[in-house]
């Protein structure tokens, strides 16, 4: 009952933490947009809109993104956009992304307490390795700063899939569940961290299996249920990819933005957010954590490794001249060497935890250890302040509101400043980055400039086509995963209207289901006869994405009772026992 007692202070903590984490920006009332941030709040806005008609399944994007139809959110996971856009509906568009913010903050704290708690057993380490992961100063740069949204939520679940490899391979292997689950959860917020985080549990496996020259039956099979699990709780996008993602266009692969050794100590040291670095606790950790782990096996390779992640997010590695090898190849989908800086935070937090724990024990007695974690606290919200003072200063420095566009093409600027009253006026641009992701091959702007295609100029444009030659079309409604144009023609032809074509879409000719192909640019071309015609675009997954739901709630389900059995025959034995006592 004690230790259970412990567990709610602890997550208290961690709540009152975190909103006081997002009060503050409440308070504020402003957001400064940067990088992905325009991107992600679009497609929040969309799955508000439908949810507000009923609509739960968000496909294409046909109130943002142009009125385009582009599929990103079938390809780019939405689950975790869902609690923002929930909370659209009690509180203003900025409240709504700060409560987010802190929402996963919390999160992030209470997964990394219990992962930690699962590897070590003991709670002061776990408590120490939940604010060192949860605050390290990339994290907060991931959320507030540049708004890398889907890289932001999957570091919540980086520890599960890390926890769930090490019980397979070293630990208790009946735990097999957790890293399923973890690498699941970590598809639903953003597919390349699945791609690095799998990398990574390779390599520790192929590790695991040259040290000890094999692996045991056991854990091979537990490692395989793992991967079934994964794959079963991931079944919808899946599905997805292989009916719908067909001569899409995607960021080229690419190293770029990296900094050298000496700018990423100086950044990390200064423990700001507004540059990729990992902050002041992790980098004095990446110097001093040698000596503390010297002797303990286990501890090493966590050191080792986020060391090892830490210089591969610099130029120390070479990164232009392995462009022309086969690393190239693997690692090219990063693009930028910097996200590693996830991995480093994470391993690093793992040896900061341990030298936390033995500072903290070094007094034996209780209310010496309450002392020291009420310190660690303190130490621990100022080094996050500090972090964040960055985006404040940002903030304040920001007083020119984000006005309405009127014009065609325009991009939505950097550092633009929106607050509840202007908010809107995001979606009269196009996004800052990803605005044609998706879109096919044909029409797909590279560098994210608009200028480099014609096509997608075109299709932002909502321009139609008879016959090849421009003709006046109009929007005339938008609703969840449909889009409807009326065109009056003075002939029969073909008329290419701006939105995506995908496998699944499906076309209403005046009230008439029909036959359509595919433009030069990638859009939906459909035969018409002179006079008026009346066009309903929208897209219908097919019925194996809803037996895939299925199949996910299922075994959610599944997992569900069989933790909570487990839970309530430990409360039974626990209450049985006491009573033989």
């Amino acid at each position: 009952m004690k230790r259970r007692y412990n567990n709610l202070i602890v997550i208290f903590i961690f709540a009152f933490l975190s909103w006081m984490f997002s009060y503050y920006f409440i308070k504020i009332g402003g957001m400064v947009l940067d990088s992905d941030s325009s991107f992600h709040i679009s497609r929040v806005e969309e799955i508000y809109l439908n949810l507000r008609e009923g609509k739960v399944f968000t496909f294409i994007a046909t109130r943002t993104f142009s009125n385009s139809g582009v599929g990103n959110f079938m390809f780019y996971p939405t689950l975790f956009l869902y609690p923002w856009a929930l909370l659209r509906f009690v509180f203003n568009p900025v409240t709504s992304f700060y409560l987010w913010y802190g929402f996963f903050m919390f999160l992030t704290m209470v997964i990394s307490y219990y992962s930690m708690l699962s590897y070590s057993s003991s709670k002061i380490r776990s408590y120490a390795f939940a604010l060192v992961y949860s605050l390290a100063a990339y994290h907060i740069h991931l959320g507030l700063w540049h708004y890398v949204l889907g890289e932001f939520i999957a570091y919540t679940f980086i520890p599960l899939a890390f926890l769930g490899i090490y019980h397979i391979l070293f630990g208790d292997s009946k735990k097999w569940k957790i890293l399923g689950c973890g690498m699941a959860l970590i598809m639903y917020a953003h597919l390349l961290s699945v791609y690095i985080t799998a990398l990574i549990l390779v390599l520790i496996t192929l590790g695991s299996i040259i040290y000890r020259k094999g692996i045991a039956k056991e854990r091979l099979v537990s490692l395989v249920k793992s991967a079934v699990l994964a794959l079963l709780l991931v079944s919808p996008q899946l599905l997805l990819f292989i009916t719908d993602y067909k001569g899409l266009g995607a960021p080229q692969k690419s190293f770029v933005y990296m900094s050298t050794v000496t700018e990423f100590i100086d950044s990390s040291l200064n423990n700001t957010s507004g540059t990729q670095t990992v902050g002041l606790v992790i980098i004095i950790v990446a110097f001093i954590g040698w000596y503390f782990v010297r002797n303990k096996s286990e501890e090493i390779t966590a050191y080792v490794l986020g060391l090892g992640f830490l210089l591969l997010a610099t130029r120390l590695i070479p990164w232009d001249l392995l462009t022309k090898t086969f690393v190239f190849n693997i690692l090219g989908q990063v693009q930028f060497p910097y996200r590693f800086n996830t991995y480093s935070s994470f391993f690093l937090a793992v040896t900061a935890s341990l030298i936390i724990q033995e500072i903290l024990e070094i007094g034996s007695r209780d209310y010496l250890k309450l002392v020291n974690i009420i310190a660690l606290t303190i130490v621990m919200v100022i080094s996050y302040e500090s972090a964040v003072t960055d985006v404040i200063t940002r903030i304040d420095s920001n007083h020119i509101h984000l006005k309405k566009s009127n014009k065609e093409l325009v991009t939505l600027p950097v550092n633009a400043y929106v607050d509840k009253d202007d908010y809107s006026n995001i979606f009269t641009y196009l996004v800052l980055f990803g605005e044609t992701d998706y879109y096919p091959k044909r029409s797909y702007a590279s560098y994210n400039n608009i200028n480099s295609s014609v096509n997608a100029q075109t299709i932002v444009k909502h321009e139609g086509y008879l016959n090849k030659r421009k003709i006046s079309i109009k929007l005339v409604k938008t609703s969840a995963n449909t889009i409807i144009y009326k065109a009056k023609t003075t002939k029969d032809g073909k008329l290419d209207l701006p939105v995506v074509k995908y496998p699944h879409t499906k076309v209403i000719l005046n009230g008439n289901a029909t036959k359509f192909d595919t433009s030069d640019r990638g859009t939906i071309q459909v035969n018409v006869n002179k006079g008026i015609n009346n066009i309903m675009i929208r897209y219908q997954p097919s019925k194996l994405f809803y037996a895939g739901i299925g199949i996910v709630v299922i075994t959610w389900g599944i997992l569900l009772v069989i933790t909570i059995s487990k839970v309530l025959l430990k409360i039974r034995e626990h209450n049985i026992g006491g009573l033989r006592v």
